[in-house]
């Protein structure tokens, strides 16, 4: 019966303790809550930028039509598409100049034997016309 009462001393220093381990937590927690808040003021500076960018930002599919997996909200002022048009299946590839689509799609391949590529074409703006 001994061995289950606890002296004085004992139990303050598990209360010790516990409240260490309390303090760490909330540490953890202001930390955490701390990180998320300057991701997100990451991400929006980040926004602000590519929306403000005279270039279209997109990344794209490594394969079939190279369909785009993200747009820059820009795009909506720079060509007339809304970001959901231009992420839908096969809509990169179709609005290519005619002329120069071959061109741009033979080459394209150049990103997996170089590192990276480059390359102008002519898209079609949302009003008819080619950019």
């Amino acid at each position: 019966m001994n061995d289950q009462i606890k002296t004085k001393a004992q139990l303050i220093d598990e209360l010790a303790a516990m409240r260490q381990r309390i303090t760490e937590l909330d540490g953890s927690e202001t930390k955490r809550k701390q990180a998320e808040e300057a991701l997100l003021n990451a991400h929006n500076q980040l926004q602000r930028l590519l929306e403000a960018s005279p270039a279209m930002i997109y990344t794209c599919e490594a394969t079939g039509d190279f369909d785009a997996t993200y747009i820059s909200e820009n795009i909506k002022t720079l060509i007339g598409y809304d970001p959901e048009e231009f992420l839908s299946s096969g809509f990169w590839a179709k609005h290519i100049h005619p002329e120069d689509a071959p061109r741009v799609f033979a080459n394209i391949g150049q990103i997996f034997k170089n590192g990276q590529h480059y390359h102008e074409y002519r898209f079609r703006h949302r009003n008819g016309s080619w950019n």
